[in-house]
C-alpha cells in the first residue's frame, strides 16, 4: 500500500513499506498539524489483471524518539550487518567481539541511562577504528542518491503521477533532515508531471535544483528503450528532455543514466555526444544470462567511430542499493579494474516503483566508512563521480552495440505499439517537413505547439517499459488513447500544410497530385479512392490502371506513374471512367506468379519453393527450401512478456494448414495471391504481391491471432554465402556474423532491426523489409523475422486479437548500399500522399517539383475535397 501524507494541504511525505515513520514539522510556535493520507494499492488479480483495491489503515502512532538510543540502534545495525556480509573469518569475529564489548554495558533490565548509551556507542566505535587501522580496502565508492521509478510497469502512467508525489517529497523531508544529503533524478517527463499536478511541490524541487542539492539527470524526456526507437526519436528525446532542464530550473546536462534499459543500439555514442552528453551510465548489463560483461568503466565506442566514457556498476540489487556492507562488498569485490581505476559508483535508494533514500540509508551511508574491510565511500551526485573517472582515461574499447543476453521477446510483445509507434514517428516527420516547405513556398505559417506535444506523449510511450510490451493490461488500453491523439495532432498539422502547398501549386480543373514525402523519387504505384476505370497523363496518354479493393474492403483506382514520383510533385492525372486497355507483363496463377523481374513458384499448401531472379539469372531460394511462416512453442522460463527460449525453436513447424488460394489481382499494374491459413484458433490471410515496375515481392499479412504461448517468424532460406549480415539500426546500419565463433556471438541469436536486414555476397543479396517489426535472427543463409507472440504476464492478452503488417523481399545487384535497399524500406514505410482535387476552369498545369515550382494562386473556396491514401494499403 501506498501512502502520501499531506500537510497543511502539501505533499509532505510518501508513507509506506520504505517511509514507515516520518518527521513531523513540529516547532515550539506550531503544535498542531493538519495531516490528510492519501493511500493507493495496486492488486494483481490470479490472471495477473491490475486493479486497484480498497485499503485500510490499521493505526496511526505520534511518538517521541530518543536520538541517542536511535543513533547507538543504527551503530550496532550496521556493525552486525558488516559482520555477517564479511568473508575473512578474523574480520567477523572482531566484529562480534566489538559489539558484545558495547552491549556489556547496558542493563537491559532497567531503563536505559543516557551516560550508559554514550558508554556503549563510544566503545563501539574505538573499537572500529582500531579494526579499521588493522584491515584497511583501498578504493573509493562514489554513492550517487536515486530512485528508479518507471513511467509505467505494473501500474499505469497516471499512477506514476501520485509515486512522483511520495518519492520526490519524502527527497525534499530528507534534505531539511540532512543538510548534506543529495538527490539524483533522471526523467523530465515526473518533472512536468510534477509542475502539472502539484506545483507547490515543483517549486520546492526547482528550488533544491538551483540550490545544488537535486542533480538533474539523463537528458532524455524518459529512460527511453534503445532498441525500437528511430534515431529521430532517440534524438528528440535528449533535445526535448535538456530543453525542458534549462528552461524550468536553468540547468544542463551531460550523464545519460539509463540503469533498467534492456540494450543499447550500436549508433548510441554518436547520438549522445552531438546531443550534449559526455557519460553513460547503466547498469543492465549485469543482468546477463550466460557471459558476463568484462568491462565496469570502459570507453563505448558506437559504429561510426565515437566514444564516451561508460560506467557500468556491478550491484548486487542491480539498478537499486540499500546502503548495507553486503551490497558495499559486492560492487567492490565485482570491480574488476580496481588496479588501474581504483573508484567506482554505488547507485542507491528503493526502486522500479520509486521510494528512493530513507532515514535508515543515510544513517548507514554515515556510518559506512568507519567499517573495516571495505573501500572508502563519498556521498556524491553522478556528475562528480564521472569528473573523478576522467582522470583515467586508459580504458578498454567496447564497439558496437551493447547486446543485451535476456529480454529479447520485448522486440516482439505487444506489436501494435510497436507499430503505431514507428507510424507516428514518420507521421510526425513528414508533419514538421511539409509544415516548413509550407512555410518557405507557400508563405503559411503554421502554428507547431501540438506536433511539440504530440512529440512529447510519443517519447513518453517509448519508456522502457511501455514500448517494450512489458506492462500491464491498464497501461496498453491509455496507450491506445493516447495514440489516437498523437495522430489526430500530426494529421492536423500535416493536413494543414499539404492544403496550403495545394492551393500555392493547383491549376483549375480535375486531377490528382501525388506527394512523395520522401528525398529520393520512386515509382510506385498510385492509389486514388474514385469509381474511375482509368488514369490519363497530362499529355493524353492513358496510365496503366486497374480496379483494386484495399486490405480494407476499400475500392479504388491503382495506376503506374509515367515519371518516377521526385518530391512534393503534381501527378498531372486525370482520371477516366472509361476503361483503357494497357499491356500487362505480369503472369498469375494459384501457383505461380511473374513479372519482368522474377519468377515464382508455390506448392500446393502456398509455401514458395522457388524465386528466380531473371535480372540476376539466379534462383534466390536454397534447394529444398521453402518461404513460410513457421510457429513454435513460446514457454520462457520467466517473465513472459520479456524473454523468449532458445530450446523452443527446433521444435517448431511451418504452417501448413492451407483453408484456401485464389488470384485477387491480375495487372497491368500488380498481380497478387490470396493464401488463407486456419490452425489452433488462428487465421492468417497473405497477400503475396508483386508489381510491374517495383523490384519487390511484397507479403501483406492479415492475422486473427487467438493462439497462447505461440511464436510466429518468416523464414526466407536464401542463397546468398555472406559471413555477416546487415541490419537498420537507429541512424546507421549493424553488421553482426552468420555464423557464431565465439560464445558472445553465439547469444546474439535473436537480435533487434528497424525496417531492413542484409544478407549481401559480392554480386548479389537479398534484403527483407518490414513495416512495423523488431526481432529477427540471420543463422548462416537463412533470415527470419519475429511477427507475432502472445504472452500472459503481465497483460494476460498481450497481442490477442487483429493484425496487419507488411514484409517484402527485395532480391538486389551488388550491396545494400548500392542497391538502395535504405531507400526500398523508406518507400514501403511511407507511401506517397494522394490527393484529389475538383477545381473548375482551365485544364492543371504540367507537373511541377521541388519548392520552387511556379505558384498557381487559387481561392479556398474553390478547393473541393482532398484525401489522403496510403498506397501501401492496397
Amino acid at each position: 500500500m501506498d501512502m502520501l501524507l499531506r500537510a497543511n494541504g502539501r505533499s509532505f511525505c510518501g508513507f509506506d513499506a520504505f517511509y514507515k515513520s516520518i518527521l513531523l514539522p513540529f516547532t515550539p510556535k506550531r503544535r498542531s498539524l493538519s495531516v490528510e493520507l492519501e493511500c493507493s494499492i495496486l492488486a494483481v488479480t490470479a490472471k495477473w489483471e491490475a486493479l486497484q483495491a480498497p485499503a485500510w489503515v490499521k493505526g496511526i502512532w505520534l511518538v517521541e524518539k530518543d536520538p541517542s538510543l536511535v543513533a547507538l540502534t543504527c551503530d550496532l545495525r550496521i556493525t552486525l550487518e558488516a559482520a555477517q556480509a564479511m568473508q575473512r573469518t578474523e574480520i567477523v569475529a572482531d566484529l562480534v567481539e566489538a559489539i558484545n564489548a558495547a552491549l556489556a554495558v547496558i542493563d537491559p533490565s532497567s531503563e536505559i541511562a543516557e551516560k550508559d548509551i554514550l558508554r556503549a556507542r563510544s566503545i563501539l566505535n574505538n573499537g572500529l577504528a582500531e579494526l579499521k587501522s588493522r584491515h584497511r580496502c583501498d578504493g573509493l565508492l562514489y554513492m550517487i542518491a536515486h530512485s528508479h521509478l518507471d513511467t509505467a510497469y505494473l501500474w499505469p502512467t497516471k499512477e506514476t503521477v501520485r509515486k512522483c508525489s511520495r518519492t520526490f517529497s519524502s527527497m525534499m523531508r530528507l534534505m531539511e533532515q540532512y543538510p548534506h544529503f543529495t538527490f539524483s533524478a533522471s526523467t523530465p517527463q515526473h518533472l512536468k508531471f510534477m509542475e502539472q499536478h502539484d506545483t507547490d511541490l515543483f517549486r520546492e524541487i526547482v528550488t533544491r535544483v538551483q540550490e545544488g542539492r537535486w542533480e538533474p539527470l539523463g537528458g532524455m524526456w524518459v529512460e527511453s528503450d534503445c532498441n525500437v526507437p528511430s534515431g529521430e526519436s532517440l534524438a528528440r528525446q535528449f533535445l526535448y528532455g535538456r530543453k525542458y532542464y534549462r528552461e524550468t530550473s536553468g540547468r544542463d546536462v551531460n550523464v545519460c543514466w539509463l540503469p533498467d534499459v534492456f540494450g543499447f543500439t550500436g549508433n548510441l555514442p554518436q547520438i549522445l555526444k552531438k546531443s550534449g552528453m559526455d557519460y553513460f551510465i547503466t547498469a543492465k548489463l549485469y543482468w546477463q544470462k550466460t557471459n558476463t560483461f568484462p568491462h565496469r568503466v570502459f570507453w563505448w565506442e558506437g559504429i561510426d567511430g565515437t566514444r564516451v566514457l561508460s560506467h557500468l556498476p556491478f550491484q548486487r540489487d542491480f539498478y537499486t542499493g540499500f546502503m548495507t556492507p553486503a551490497s558495499v562488498q559486492h560492487v567492490w569485490q565485482h570491480h574488476n579494474q580496481k588496479g588501474t581505476v581504483p573508484i567506482s559508483a554505488y547507485l542507491w535508494g528503493w526502486g522500479d516503483c520509486g521510494g528512493g533514500p530513507t532515514v535508515e540509508m543515510i544513517e548507514a551511508a554515515a556510518r559506512m566508512n568507519a567499517l573495516p574491510g571495505l573501500p572508502e565511500t563519498r556521498l556524491s551526485t553522478a556528475q562528480e563521480f564521472f569528473q573523478a573517472l576522467e582522470k583515467h582515461r586508459e580504458l578498454p574499447v567496447h564497439r558496437g552495440e551493447l547486446y543485451l543476453e535476456t529480454h529479447r521477446g520485448t522486440l516482439t510483445t505487444q506489436a501494435w505499439i510497436k507499430q503505431a509507434n514507428r507510424r507516428m514517428e514518420d507521421l510526425y516527420r513528414q508533419a514538421e517537413i511539409f509544415a516548413s516547405l509550407a512555410g518557405i513556398s507557400a508563405g503559411e505559417r503554421i502554428d507547431l505547439t501540438e506536433l511539440i506535444e504530440g512529440w512529447h506523449d510519443l517519447l513518453l510511450h517509448q519508456f522502457h517499459d511501455i514500448l517494450p510490451g512489458t506492462s500491464t493490461k491498464e497501461t496498453y488500453e491509455d496507450a491506445r488513447q493516447t495514440f489516437f491523439k498523437i495522430e489526430s495532432r500530426g494529421r492536423a498539422v500535416l493536413t494543414q500544410a499539404l492544403g496550403a502547398l495545394l492551393l500555392s501549386t493547383m491549376g483549375a480543373g480535375s486531377h490528382v497530385a501525388v506527394v512523395n514525402p520522401l528525398s529520393v523519387e520512386r515509382r510506385d504505384p498510385v492509389f486514388v479512392p474514385s469509381d474511375a476505370q482509368s488514369a490519363v497523363a497530362a499529355d493524353g496518354a492513358p496510365l496503366p490502371s486497374q480496379r483494386v479493393t484495399t486490405g480494407r474492403g476499400r475500392p479504388g483506382l491503382l495506376f503506374q506513374p509515367k515519371e518516377p514520383i521526385e518530391g512534393w510533385s503534381w501527378s498531372g492525372v486525370t482520371l477516366s471512367s472509361e476503361l483503357v486497355p494497357a499491356m500487362n507483363g505480369l503472369r498469375v496463377s494459384k501457383r505461380r506468379l511473374e513479372n519482368p523481374f522474377f519468377c515464382i513458384r508455390l506448392n500446393n499448401r502456398g509455401h514458395i519453393m522457388s524465386v528466380y531472379d531473371k535480372r540476376l539469372h539466379r534462383e534466390l531460394i536454397e534447394d529444398g527450401k521453402i518461404i513460410g511462416i513457421w510457429r513454435s512453442a513460446d514457454w520462457p522460463f520467466n517473465e513472459s512478456a520479456w524473454n523468449i527460449d532458445r530450446d523452443s525453436y527446433p521444435h517448431g513447424r511451418f504452417i501448413d494448414e492451407i483453408a484456401g488460394i485464389e488470384v485477387v489481382e491480375s495487372g497491368p499494374v500488380c498481380a497478387a495471391l490470396r493464401l488463407v491459413h486456419e490452425f489452433g484458433a488462428s487465421r492468417i490471410s497473405q497477400v503475396i504481391r508483386i508489381y510491374s515496375e517495383v523490384p519487390r515481392i511484397d507479403f501483406a499479412t492479415r492475422v486473427d491471432w487467438r493462439d497462447r504461448n505461440m511464436l510466429l517468424k518468416a523464414v526466407f532460406p536464401l542463397t546468398v554465402k555472406a559471413r555477416t549480415a546487415t541490419f537498420e539500426t537507429a541512424y546507421g546500419a549493424q553488421e553482426r556474423p552468420t555464423h557464431p565463433n565465439n560464445r558472445f556471438e553465439r547469444e546474439k541469436w535473436e537480435v533487434s532491426m528497424h525496417r531492413w536486414v542484409d544478407l549481401s555476397q559480392r554480386e548479389f543479396g537479398c534484403a527483407v523489409l518490414n513495416d512495423s517489426k523488431y526481432g529477427c535472427d540471420v543463422q548462416g543463409s537463412t533470415v527470419r523475422i519475429t511477427l507475432l507472440r502472445a504472452t500472459s504476464f503481465p497483460d494476460p492478452r498481450a497481442d490477442l486479437g487483429g493484425h496487419e503488417f507488411i514484409y517484402s523481399l527485395f532480391p538486389h545487384k551488388g550491396s545494400w548500399r548500392s542497391a538502395g535497399v535504405v531507400h526500398q524500406a523508406a518507400q514501403l514505410n511511407e507511401p506517397c500522399h494522394v490527393l484529389t482535387t475538383q477545381a473548375p476552369g482551365k485544364a492543371c498545369p504540367p507537373p511541377v517539383t521541388g519548392i520552387g515550382a511556379p505558384r498557381h494562386r487559387h481561392r479556398p473556396e474553390a478547393l473541393g475535397g482532398w484525401e489522403r491514401v496510403c498506397a501501401a494499403a492496397v
